[in-house]
């Protein structure tokens, strides 16, 4: 996202105190109006008792829903920015796509005061490269960001807290001024709303000094051995105990390929989107869905592919039951973009998943895009 001013300023129906709390609630209702917000007035929000957690992650969530706005206060332990990564925001890991998270419609901004005014850090939804950040950086982002988009749990895209990697890290003042930060707000958009386990934060990594560690070399003592006496020792039985096996998981690695059928397009005529994904094994893939959503402007027309596929015009997904080793399916999309849309270039996203675990998440994204031109 791009370098944030402060917004807006809340309206405190309560005033904090110092003390650090780990069971933040909406404690004001904000009268201004956020970048991205759904409506004029953010809605409170309350979560469970404990959440979000400062500090690490324990795979419980608070909900933030459409439109609601959570302020969070660090209390006497604020955020001091530093070089690198200053906070780390952990989502909730999907249950349906084991392995990724589905990044919702959010933001995220800081602030030193209870009623702002906040900075922006984090914007999913724009269709701006949020550079300052984990995702960021890994080239997750900019045109195309889809609600629910799903992202790989591996490192270094996400950061790992107590065994979950679902952390988005994000470097504040690479995009607001350096200083201290008491007051993080999260803002739900779209209707999935948001999602957040814990806030947690890094340390400076230059005022890190290393703890020395001693080791005790004990003098040595002499201990008499007497003449040793024999005893009988009768012959031990064994008895053998099997090693047990380990039952292998399935993996499928699926690769997805996208194209258009012609670089350029004339506004209200007819054009294909093509996908091909192909399962490089080791084992067959099931359930396999691609998430494909419609960039503006253009219109859906009609929808087509082998190996049983269908495509949910209401999601904007594709659902294959099976995908066999060696094997690749072919999908087409017809689409239009409409009159008076020349000039635009819209970028089509793709991202492929199974439910077997994939070995290579890497190849499970591809894109096209083509140029609208006049009649």
């Amino acid at each position: 996202s791009s370098t944030p001013t402060p917004t807006e300023t809340a309206t405190a129906t309560s005033t904090p105190t110092s003390t650090p709390t780990d069971t933040p609630t909406a404690t004001s209702t904000p009268t201004n109006t956020p970048p991205g917000a759904a409506t004029a007035t953010l809605i409170p929000v309350t979560c469970p008792p404990g959440e979000p957690d400062i500090g690490l992650p324990d795979d419980v969530i608070c909900s933030i829903g459409p439109g609601a706005g959570l302020v969070i206060d660090l209390g006497s332990t604020p955020i001091n920015t530093h070089a690198g990564f200053d906070i780390v925001s952990y989502e909730m890991r999907s249950t349906a796509n084991p392995g990724y998270i589905l990044m919702d419609f959010t933001i995220i901004q800081v602030g030193r005061n209870h009623n702002g005014p906040w900075y922006t850090v984090f914007y999913w939804g724009d269709n701006i490269l949020d550079a300052n950040t984990s995702v960021g950086q890994a080239g997750y982002g900019a045109a195309g960001e889809a609600n629910e988009q799903p992202i790989p749990m591996v490192v270094p895209v996400l950061y790992d807290g107590n065994g979950l990697t679902t952390g988005i890290a994000i470097d504040i003042d690479a995009v607001a001024p350096s200083g201290t930060y008491r007051y993080v707000r999260i803002i739900g958009l779209n209707a999935t709303g948001s999602e957040v386990d814990a806030i947690q934060l890094l340390p400076d990594p230059a005022s890190f000094t290393p703890t020395p560690t001693y080791t005790f070399t004990p003098s040595p003592t002499y201990t008499y051995t007497p003449t040793p006496t024999f005893t009988y020792t009768p012959t031990p039985t064994f008895t053998f105990t099997p090693t047990p096996t380990d039952t292998p998981v399935p993996q499928a690695n699926l690769a997805l390929g996208m194209s258009t059928t012609s670089p350029t397009v004339i506004e209200a005529t007819n054009t294909d989107v093509s996908f091909a994904v192909s399962n490089l094994g080791p084992n067959d893939a099931t359930n396999i869905v691609i998430s494909a959503p419609l960039p503006a402007p253009v219109g859906y027309v009609t929808s087509s592919g082998d190996c049983g596929a269908t495509y949910d015009t209401l999601n904007a997904i594709w659902n294959i039951p099976v995908i066999s080793v060696s094997q690749t399916c072919n999908l087409t999309l017809t689409v239009q973009p409409p009159l008076g849309s020349a000039g635009q270039t819209p970028v089509f996203n793709g991202t492929a998943w199974a439910s077997e675990p994939d070995p290579d998440p890497s190849n499970n994204v591809a894109s096209t895009s083509f140029n609208i031109v006049s009649s």
